[in-house]
């Protein structure tokens, strides 16, 4: 189990700098580091409140006063979040309108 869970975190590490670079395609460059701050400060964010919400939500569903008995309610909710922000991205990213030249695709408000 525990080989699993180190494959699953170098595919982390192997994401996160495509996706910093995809992001940062899309910025001007005298923005380069007021995005790349940013998304460190969303990590760095997340790692400290994740731990807490999932680790309550697996005891409230495992403890004596649960009201059902669901070890897996973390993982459901972080299922959900995945969904939430796949949805956000089909809504709001669209590749540039621009024929011919590959660039990285840009937000579209509603």
């Amino acid at each position: 189990m525990v080989f699993v869970i180190i494959f699953l975190c170098c595919l982390e590490s192997i994401t996160d700098p495509v996706l910093r670079s995809i992001s940062a395609a899309g910025v001007h460059p005298s923005l380069q580091g007021e995005l790349q701050g940013t998304l460190t400060s969303l990590s760095s964010v997340t790692s400290i409140i994740g731990p807490y919400i999932f680790s309550s939500l697996f005891s409230a569903f495992t403890g004596p006063a649960a009201p059902i008995e669901f070890p897996g309610a973390p993982y459901a909710v972080a299922g959900l979040m995945c969904v939430a922000g796949l949805v956000v991205f089909i809504l709001y990213v669209r590749p540039p309108e621009t024929g011919g030249s590959e660039t990285a695709p840009t937000l579209h408000a509603h």
